[in-house]
């Protein structure tokens, strides 16, 4: 139909009058209805994901701050253990009989043990330095290495040298050097 014959139509039957704005307003009354209901749901439905995004961010950062939180945990542990270890007031003769005595029960051999220990002090902190020769099992070895890393005092192990010892079957003899740090008498409590 053209739109003409479609106007001729409807002024020919006047029911139709009736009809076209009838429906007119009928569907004008369904779109209001549609988007005043329609509307807020929209709204809610973004504000809701809105919601929840904030949400997820914030257990996103919940999760990120309580790794942090662990981690600042274990290194606090970690620089109090080092404080205790600076701390302790252990003399050079204590412990080269605590590596002594380290080296009986692995079953090792303290070849040559250097008693001139190198003292320096070093920002408020002394600073020694022992030369250790052992010979043994390699499995020993690797216990009273671990020993020496464990000591109460602040031990680190700069060099270890492992070589095979040709005299015997097995055996293996090991150059460590030890430093060994403390506090310096008169810093105790010092930061």
């Amino acid at each position: 139909m053209k739109t003409g014959t479609t106007l001729k139509f409807i002024f020919r039957h006047p029911y139709n009058m009736v009809q076209l704005p009838l429906f007119t307003a009928v569907f004008f009354v369904f779109i209001c209805i549609f988007f005043i209901y329609w509307l807020p749901v929209k709204i809610k439905y973004s504000s809701l994901e809105s919601g929840i995004e904030t949400a997820r961010k914030n257990v996103r950062l919940a999760k990120s701050e309580a790794a942090f939180f662990a981690q600042y945990q274990e290194a606090s542990k970690n620089v109090m253990d080092i404080e205790n270890k600076l701390s302790t007031g252990k003399s050079t003769g204590e412990i080269s009989s605590y590596i002594n005595k380290l080296a009986r029960t692995n079953r090792l051999k303290l070849s040559i043990e250097n008693t001139d220990t190198q003292k320096q002090n070093v920002s408020g902190y002394d600073v020694y330095a022992q030369d250790i020769m052992v010979s043994g099992q390699y499995a020993d070895l690797r216990k009273f290495l671990y020993g020496l890393e464990h000591m109460n005092v602040m031990a680190v192990l700069n060099k270890v040298r492992v070589d095979r010892d040709g005299t015997q079957q097995g055996m293996i003899k090991s150059s460590i050097q030890l430093v060994i740090y403390c506090r310096a008498s008169g810093q105790a409590g010092k930061n």
